[in-house]
């Protein structure tokens, strides 16, 4: 069984004197020394990790999670030998918000998140 060395998380605090999100980063040397990272999936294209570089990706709360988002995480971090694991429920009534209307148009998908598409593409049979 694998051991875990060290874990971090990336931490995105609100800086009530600017409003707007500072994140803190490590730099990609230190990024290497860490077996697991919890970090948001805006935050995830922040990381400067080579692909593969994690065996596993886990995206949870998937279904408020638009498909753009979740393709950044995946398209920047995975590869083929990458394990995705979404984890959500697609009955709890939670939808994606924007405050963009162009973006709430269900021709562009926006608000649908891969949860959604991939249920739909391959149901579940229970």
């Amino acid at each position: 069984m694998p051991t875990i060395r060290r874990i971090i998380p990336l931490i995105q605090d609100v800086d009530p004197r600017l409003s707007e999100i500072t994140v803190q980063l490590h730099n990609e040397k230190d990024l290497c020394t860490f077996d697991i990272i919890f970090c948001t999936l805006g935050c995830s294209p922040k990381l400067s990790l080579p692909k593969g570089h994690f065996s596993h990706i886990f995206i949870d709360e998937a279904q408020q999670a638009n498909e753009l988002d979740t393709w950044m995480a995946i398209g920047n971090l995975a590869s083929e030998e990458t394990q995705i694991i979404l984890s959500g429920d697609l009955k709890n009534g939670k939808k994606i918000y924007t405050k963009a209307e162009i973006l709430r148009d269900n021709q562009i998908g926006y608000c649908t998140s891969m949860l959604e598409r991939l249920n739909s593409i391959f149901p579940s049979n229970r």
